[in-house]
C-alpha cells in the first residue's frame, strides 16, 4: 500500500470494512483488488488473500496490474510475472465465487423486495431484479411487474444465480 502511495494500512481497511457491516443490517459489500503490482511477493499476496478471505467482504472486482508507460510503478525493477498474476487472479476469482455464493445462500427462505427490471433474463426468461442489498433474482412472473418493486422468497442458489418466487407485488 505504501508503494501504491494509499494513505491506509490494511488494519484502517478491517476497521473500515468491520465498522461498516456492524452499522448496516444485511450490507452487501464489494471491493476492487489489484493482483500483481511490482513487489507483490508470495506473502505478499498470501496476506491479501487471507484478508479478504476473513473480512465480512461479499464480492470483489479483481484486475490485473498492468504496466503503463510514464508511471513510477512502470520503472520499479520488481515487476511480477504474467504467468504468476494470471495464477493469483485466478485463486482470487475462486474466493470471490465462494463468497458470493456464502452471501446469497444466507437469503435463502427469505423474503426480500426486489426491484424487478425492464428486461428479462435471456437464458431463462425470468423476470431479473435486483434486492436493496444487491442480490441479482430471477423469477416467474408476468411482464406487467417489470420497473416495480416486490417481495420475493429467496428459494435456491446456484452458484450466482439466485432463483425466487413472487411472495407480494403492488
Amino acid at each position: 500500500l505504501k508503494r501504491m502511495k494509499r494513505p491506509y494500512s490494511a488494519s484502517d481497511f478491517t476497521t473500515i470494512i468491520t465498522g461498516l457491516v456492524s452499522k448496516i443490517p444485511h450490507l452487501c459489500l464489494g471491493v476492487d483488488v489489484m493482483v500483481g503490482f511490482p513487489g507483490e511477493t508470495g506473502a505478499h499476496f498470501e496476506n491479501t488473500y487471507d484478508l479478504l478471505n476473513d473480512l465480512p467482504i461479499n464480492y470483489f472486482h479483481i484486475f490485473p496490474y498492468s504496466k503503463r508507460k510514464k508511471t513510477e510503478a512502470a520503472s520499479f525493477p520488481d515487476q511480477i510475472s504474467p504467468q504468476t498474476i494470471k495464477s493469483r487472479k485466478k485463486r482470487l476469482n475462486q474466493l470471490n465465487n465462494e463468497k458470493i455464493k456464502n452471501f446469497y445462500s444466507s437469503y435463502l427462505g427469505t423474503k426480500l423486495k426486489v426491484l424487478i427490471e425492464d428486461t428479462r433474463d435471456r437464458k431463462s426468461g425470468f423476470l431479473k431484479g435486483r434486492s436493496r442489498n444487491y442480490i441479482p433474482v430471477l423469477l416467474d412472473g408476468p411482464d406487467g411487474l417489470k420497473n416495480s418493486e416486490v417481495e420475493a422468497e429467496i428459494i435456491k442458489v446456484e452458484g450466482t444465480m439466485v432463483l425466487a418466487r413472487l411472495f407480494s407485488h403492488g
